[in-house]
């Protein structure tokens, strides 16, 4: 930069020195921490994913062994555990799996699988695996949904959502009756486009 006086001539510079070797250091840094979060989720997610295969080995021998008891109330329950059982490693596994959706997303990698997905049957699988637990912190859990509502959404997203705001229901409901209502809501075309 120049300062010029009244004819026009420089009489003076002026200049900035800027060191730019503390922004190198932190974008290092930042870099290597990045690096470092992907390799533990990498390991986090091999570490949690080794129990679950045996667990789903056992369930799947326990669910061979019911199917040659004799019918019963007390076997068509541990049935229903097994199989509640089954679903949640699967969920589990799955959840797993998505650790590594962060560096997906930081990547540009993550993409959102949407399929069609009914709605009432999700909300009806989470109240009625929270029952149980609704029970034991002094809340009633009730769900109000119609039969069936289908969406096309990441099914294992909504089941996340559904099974958060339950739990903390749950938690912080101090004993409340709580109720779960599921609803179709009609949006007018131009409404989506703004």
């Amino acid at each position: 930069m120049r300062e010029r006086d009244t004819h026009g001539e420089i009489v003076r510079w002026f200049g900035t020195n800027t060191n730019v070797d503390e922004q190198r250091r932190q974008a290092t840094a930042l870099k290597e921490a990045v690096e470092a979060r992907d390799i533990f989720l990498s390991v986090a997610s091999h570490e949690l994913k080794t129990p679950l295969t045996p667990m789903a080995i056992r369930l799947q021998g326990l669910a061979r062994t019911l199917d040659k008891q004799a019918d019963s109330p007390f076997v068509q329950q541990v049935r229903a555990y097994t199989e509640s059982a089954k679903r949640q490693i699967d969920k589990l596994a799955a959840l797993v799996n998505d650790l590594l959706d962060v560096s997906r997303i930081s990547s540009g990698r993550f993409r959102m699988e949407l399929e069609p997905t009914d709605l009432a049957v999700l909300a009806r699988d989470v109240v009625t695996r929270f029952e149980p637990e609704a029970q034991r912190a002094g809340s009633s859990l009730e769900l109000h949904a119609p039969p069936s509502l289908t969406a096309r959404s990441a099914k294992l997203r909504v089941e996340q959502v559904f099974t958060n705001l339950v739990d903390n229901a749950i938690k912080y409901g101090a004993g409340a009756p709580l109720s779960v209502t599921l609803e179709r809501m009609l949006f007018p075309v131009n409404a989506l486009s703004r």
